[in-house]
């Protein structure tokens, strides 16, 4: 008699064809996995196919940034170095800030911000906004502003006092041309007119308060005469002036 309620066990292979599928596809998921790992981690992995330059640029030659960009990309996506192309890019003297970015598809985005020149630093450099000396390819186009030179000071304390006496020779229309400390501390003005003024060394604003009292007073009537100024005594100052000829004839 036959038992309804018996199960019957299969033998051995009775599933040879799923056995078999499943094999496939755990060695066909095994390989792939192998296969994109050794794909990941080749350094030319997903190459730069593009190099995007922005910013507000005025003096940065866009073309030489881009080649100096390509020159220094040395592998793909995953693998590129953002940070060495930012210090090689900051070598360059208009660069005040550089920000690198990978994008997608396979590229760069390289935000650029320039310098901003507000002095000439001696003869050969300019000075930025921030404070930053530095000597650009070409100076021409830069003679309108104003040369700052110090031997001993810095940068930044230059800047501090030039605006201080800029403020109070504009307020009487005395444009200022070159402003700065000589060998020996003391800190010279030479005017747009040709006149050279010695503030002294140290503290300035005394100095400038003198200036301005004798101004007002006294010198702006002769200015135009006015050669030289000498402030670096303890009270008072000195002024020179240039001769002036009084030509006489007869029509």
């Amino acid at each position: 008699m036959i038992n309804p309620y018996s199960s019957a066990r299969p033998g051995k292979g009775a599933f040879p064809i799923t056995r078999l599928l499943f094999f496939l596809v755990a060695t066909t998921v095994i390989i792939s996995f192998l296969i994109w790992c050794l794909y990941l981690l080749d350094r030319d992995t997903m190459p730069i196919t593009s190099v995007y330059i922005v910013g507000d640029l005025k003096y940065t030659n866009v073309s030489h940034i881009k080649s100096e960009v390509e020159k220094s990309i040395d592998a793909g996506l995953l693998y590129l170095n953002t940070r060495q192309i930012r210090n090689v890019l900051l070598a360059e003297p208009w660069i005040e800030d550089v920000f690198v970015r990978k994008v997608w598809p396979p590229g760069l985005s390289v935000k650029i911000i320039e310098k901003v020149p507000v002095a000439k630093w001696g003869a050969r450099a300019l000075l930025s906004s921030n404070g930053a000396v530095f000597e650009p390819r070409e100076l021409e186009g830069f003679n309108n502003l104003v040369t700052l030179f110090s031997l001993q000071d810095s940068p930044k304390n230059v800047v501090e006092n030039f605006l201080i006496v800029k403020q109070v020779f504009e307020h009487f229309g005395v444009l200022i041309k070159h402003f700065g400390a000589n060998d020996r501390g003391e800190w010279l003005v030479l005017t747009t007119d040709e006149k050279r003024i010695n503030l002294g060394r140290g503290d300035i604003r005394e100095k400038l308060s003198r200036f301005q009292f004798a101004y007002e007073r006294d010198i702006n009537a002769y200015w135009p005469s006015v050669t030289r100024i000498d402030l670096r005594y303890s009270n008072g100052l000195t002024v020179e002036k240039r001769q002036i000829k009084e030509m006489r004839g007869t029509l």
